[in-house]
């Protein structure tokens, strides 16, 4: 996810707000430090170049899941493939650190790896990067996975991924704490608002959704509670009334002082929720374990709640997708072990979200029948991801991101009104519309 944990049920304290919202989409173009991998076998650290006679050789980039025992279970869906099929050699490069820019600096050269994790985008399309993964699909197949899911790897008619964990983020509250003060789970946007207030005593804060006041959690939640789409067609849409008014919530809590601000851990972590700084916090599926360990059942989940009474739930729809370079000397092997391990074996897909962290498996199947998921607070995730995690398209890319967010920064630390908001997020969108357009032609 799109992971972010280190070790038995923590994550990295460094995250790439981007990748933590969609799912690692838009890699190409990253700027940060390299770094380097682990292999099976012998062989190259870029594509397929230099295979030994008679072996079609495969290079396959993950990035570092925190989470212990991720890093051996690719390795063993290898080296069960190529026990299954001995002309293919798969050397998995495990990433540490930067994976973007390592990955960003393979795919514009002239070997890139045949395999690797992100999240297909336009751009990619375009620079021919990805390659369609249409014929790896059955109609069966493709049913079966979450509708948004397949929408997230869908660009102009085609598929470009396949999904191998998502992440969905949810409100968790402590049922004690609401219940003590008199308040009831919040339904919309002014609930939200009038429990964090109730909720806020003494050292407790009602509301935890990151140090920074929101702006990196809730930047494009809080427009989507209110129906707002951010890209449409060739026209950039963040710029409305609905947006203005849905950011409000977030300059309202952050000038009530009804945020907690400064904990030691991020939103990323559940720490503050579970040590009772907060009632409640916005953070990710993957905290769930960590919760259940520190406050027993006291704690019950939402999507983010609508805005006003016409708004939507809304969670992100994070992640990670495999996909395959056309450049590959072997496409048609990459395609067999991409579409061996992440669309036919349901069983290493259930381990691989559920064994070592705890992610949502992409298919509709695998989560109706995974226990740890078929009832209580994550049967209510799955439910999220079903019907409220909306994707972003595939022309967001990073250039546009940083216009919106730093417009939504300004007007959370400007403690603006509608109209000042409306306004600074039209000058943003006058930048992110040029910018979509060079995009798209």
């Amino acid at each position: 996810m799109d992971d972010r944990r280190s070790g038995e049920g923590r994550r990295p304290r460094t995250v790439n707000r981007r990748h933590f919202l969609f799912g690692a989409t838009a890699l190409a173009g990253g700027t940060l430090a390299a770094a380097c991998g682990t292999n099976i076998g012998s062989g190259s650290s870029g594509g397929s170049s230099g295979a030994p006679k008679g072996k079609a050789v495969l290079t396959q980039y993950y990035h570092e899941y925190g989470e212990a025992g991720t890093e051996q279970a690719v390795h063993r869906y290898a080296q069960e493939y190529m026990k299954k099929n001995p002309h293919v050699q798969i050397n998995i490069e495990w990433i540490p650190g930067d994976y973007t820019t390592k990955l960003n600096t393979a795919l514009v050269g002239s070997n890139p790896p045949d395999i690797f994790e992100g999240g297909p985008s336009l751009q990619m399309v375009q620079q021919k990067q990805i390659a369609p993964l249409d014929d790896l699909y059955t109609s069966a197949d493709r049913a079966d996975f979450f509708s948004n899911v397949m929408e997230q790897n869908t660009i102009n008619g085609h598929i470009y991924g396949a999904k191998i964990v998502t992440d969905v983020g949810v409100l968790y509250y402590r049922k004690s704490m609401l219940e003590h003060a008199g308040v009831k789970p919040p339904e919309n946007s002014d609930d939200l608002v009038k429990a964090a207030k109730a909720l806020t005593s003494g050292h407790v804060k009602g509301l935890f959704v990151g140090n920074d006041g929101g702006i990196g959690a809730l930047y494009q939640l809080l427009p989507q509670s209110n129906k707002v789409q951010f890209i449409n067609g060739s026209k950039i849409a963040f710029a409305t009334q609905a947006a203005a008014e849905a950011l409000q919530v977030l300059v309202e809590v952050n000038h009530e002082n009804v945020v907690l601000l400064g904990y030691t851990e991020d939103y990323l972590q559940p720490d503050a929720f579970t040590n009772g700084a907060t009632a409640m916090q916005w953070t990710g599926l993957w905290a769930m374990r960590e919760v259940q360990q520190g406050v027993g059942d006291d704690f019950d989940v939402l999507p983010w709640p609508r805005y006003g009474s016409d708004g939507v739930p809304a969670t992100f729809l994070g992640g990670w997708s495999e996909m395959i370079s056309p450049k590959s000397k072997y496409l048609d092997e990459a395609k067999d072990y991409v579409k061996w391990l992440w669309i036919q074996n349901k069983a290493a897909q259930e381990q691989f979200n559920l064994a070592y962290g705890f992610h949502l498996p992409p298919r509709k199947s695998i989560a109706a029948n995974a226990k740890e998921l078929r009832s209580g607070p994550a049967k209510k995730a799955v439910g999220y991801l079903g019907k409220d995690a909306y994707p972003i398209s595939n022309s967001w890319d990073a250039d546009i991101d940083t216009d919106y967010s730093d417009a939504v920064a300004s007007i959370v630390h400007s403690n603006m009104d509608v109209a000042q908001s409306l306004s600074q997020l039209q000058q943003a969108r006058q930048k992110a519309q040029s910018e979509l357009k060079q995009e798209l032609t």
